[in-house]
């Protein structure tokens, strides 16, 4: 993803989405995240061992608590349980880096909710997590060899996150909301986590994160469209996921196949904007 101004950039590239917010308050520093709050259960498995589960290698898949439950007990080695979902990752990396950071999410009150509110605080985070009596929703990521990760989701309270807990939120001190992509499957959630950036002067940046979310991408710019809003703001992708033809597929704005060349991508069209009046 990309973040862009009218007179400079930051860029954060990791090969997804990224929409642009037409006007950016350089006196605003914080860097807001909202996403699914989960935890991670880590295990290093071999090709075969995905074979297993049934489920194509490298995605992101929705599963009932049961299927993790039936997973764990045949893994071949010692699982790691950290603090994780998209957006999260992202935002704990920059508390650790020493930016002001945010997130916002929502997790059950139990052991794992606890986990997750105290490692954000570890790394300079600022937890803004609604309460829910579902459990914490966890992921069960097993890593191959090669690399890839297989994530299979149960996102328990993390889903029961509403468009009116996120219209709640202020980002008036927000410099970039950064939205994790996986809430595209909650399109009323996203849209309005958009409408709450745009109306408090911030800047959004869009995270894809995975194949399966690149693939239902279209529908948040159809959906923008349809509402009147598409022309708001400036959408560019880029990184290896995707591709100039994906990008006019879908409708963005421009394609970077690296961070610098998107920068240059946006300024020229955010002058142009501005020129256009």
């Amino acid at each position: 993803m990309l973040t862009g101004t009218g007179a400079g950039f930051t860029s954060l590239w990791s090969g997804d989405i990224m929409v642009i917010s037409n006007h950016f308050d350089r006196t605003k520093n914080v860097i807001v995240g909202i996403g699914n709050a989960l935890v991670d259960i880590l295990t290093h498995e071999d090709d075969i061992f995905v074979e297993k589960t049934g489920y194509r290698k490298g995605g992101m898949n929705l599963v009932e608590s049961v299927f993790i439950d039936q997973m764990l007990p045949i893994v071949s080695g010692t699982t790691t349980v950290v603090p994780g979902g998209s957006a999260c990752n992202t935002i704990v990396g920059v508390g650790k880096l020493g930016g002001n950071a945010r997130f916002i999410g929502k997790c059950g009150q139990d052991a794992m909710g606890g986990l997750f509110k105290e490692d954000l605080q570890n790394s300079h985070v600022d937890p803004i997590l609604m309460k829910s009596a579902s459990h914490t929703g966890r992921v069960l990521s097993i890593v191959t060899p090669d690399a890839q990760r297989s994530m299979f989701t149960h996102l328990g309270a993390a889903s029961e996150l509403t468009p009116d807990e996120i219209a709640g939120c202020s980002f008036m001190d927000a410099a970039i909301v950064h939205v994790e992509g996986y809430l595209l499957f909650n399109s009323d959630l996203i849209i309005t986590a958009l409408r709450r950036a745009k109306e408090d002067g911030a800047m959004v940046s869009l995270d894809l994160a995975s194949y399966t979310v690149v693939e239902s991408s279209k529908e948040l710019l159809e959906t923008l469209t349809e509402m009147g809003l598409r022309d708001k703001y400036i959408v560019l992708v880029g990184g290896g996921p995707v591709s100039q033809k994906w990008a006019d597929e879908i409708g963005a704005d421009g394609y970077g196949e690296t961070a610098m060349e998107a920068v240059s991508i946006a300024s020229g069209k955010i002058e142009a904007k501005k020129a256009a009046g």
